[in-house]
């Protein structure tokens, strides 16, 4: 049978070895109760096919009857060993057909595993807020009583879907040059120096960084830029739909003190408080 392929009797042997691999190892037989894994040491073997595979063109040698290796049959070894389905490193060559197909299954499904998980995600929609129909406000207290300011200024990108928080995010940024307690010199104290110090910190940043579900609704995590100072503020909020958007409502509490915003006589809470309570409502309209 010379320049032809092996016989086709090995096919059963495919069979048996593959019957064989779906047993447990102490299922198994031993190694010499299988037709041609030991009948001839593999060292021979190889040099025995050594020895006729350099007869030259329209002469090509008939592989040995035993085992070839599967390295040399160009079959990939890491889809079938190594993941554990086939004992051998060797295998008849009528087997070798078999034996890389039942391997490409393998790396087929190992592929498609993944692909499928990825696919089955749920999806995300991405907002932003309405600035002409959203509100960012904050309450502080002076001299014993509350006061409340706004930010006129601000832009908030949204990307949320109550059953996908693992992909949520928000990015609020906030020109606090545009700040407004209905106070002028009130207003200029807080741009000034010793507060916001707008001609150097002319913006603040709140960035999320996990969110989960409340009885009440989500809470964020996020860092808050303000002043230089990066701090984490975590955020309650409750997310509406709507038709043709959404509705984000929520509240946050800080210390001015922790991002600096209190330098000189400021840094005294005996006539400003500490504490600061933020309140948002925005309006929110897809990309």
């Amino acid at each position: 049978m010379t320049g032809s392929l092996a016989p086709i009797a090995p096919i059963a042997r495919v069979a048996r070895i593959v019957r064989i691999a779906r047993l447990r190892p102490s299922q198994r037989p031993h190694a010499a109760a299988l037709p041609h894994l030991a009948a001839t040491p593999i060292a021979a073997q190889h040099s025995e096919y050594e020895a006729t595979a350099g007869g030259g063109v329209g002469s090509l040698p008939t592989p040995p009857p035993a085992m070839v290796p599967i390295q040399r049959a160009g079959v990939l070894r890491a889809g079938v060993l190594r993941a554990g389905l086939l004992r051998t490193s060797l295998l008849p060559a009528g087997a070798l057909v078999g034996t890389a197909l039942f391997g490409l299954i393998v790396v087929l499904v190992s592929v498609m595993t993944p692909i499928a998980g990825i696919a089955a995600a749920p999806a995300i929609t991405s907002y932003i807020a309405d600035p002409q129909q959203s509100r960012l406000a904050f309450t502080g207290v002076q001299a014993g009583a509350e006061f409340k300011g706004v930010f006129h200024k601000f832009t908030a990108a949204i990307d949320f879907a109550p059953d996908a928080l693992a992909t949520a995010h928000f990015d609020v940024q906030i020109d606090t040059n545009s700040v407004d307690t209905q106070d002028g010199d009130r207003d200029k104290t807080i741009r000034g120096p010793d507060i916001f110090d707008v001609a150097h910190f002319p913006s603040a940043h709140y960035v999320t960084r996990s969110f989960t579900k409340t009885a009440a609704g989500y809470t964020a995590v996020g860092a808050l830029t303000l002043r230089g100072v990066t701090k984490d503020v975590a955020v309650d909020f409750q997310f509406t739909q709507g038709a043709g958007g959404a509705k984000l409502e929520g509240t946050a509490k800080l210390k001015r003190l922790d991002f600096g915003a209190g330098q000189g006589d400021w840094k005294s809470t005996e006539w400003v408080g500490d504490a600061v309570q933020i309140n948002f409502s925005l309006l929110l309209k897809p990309k």
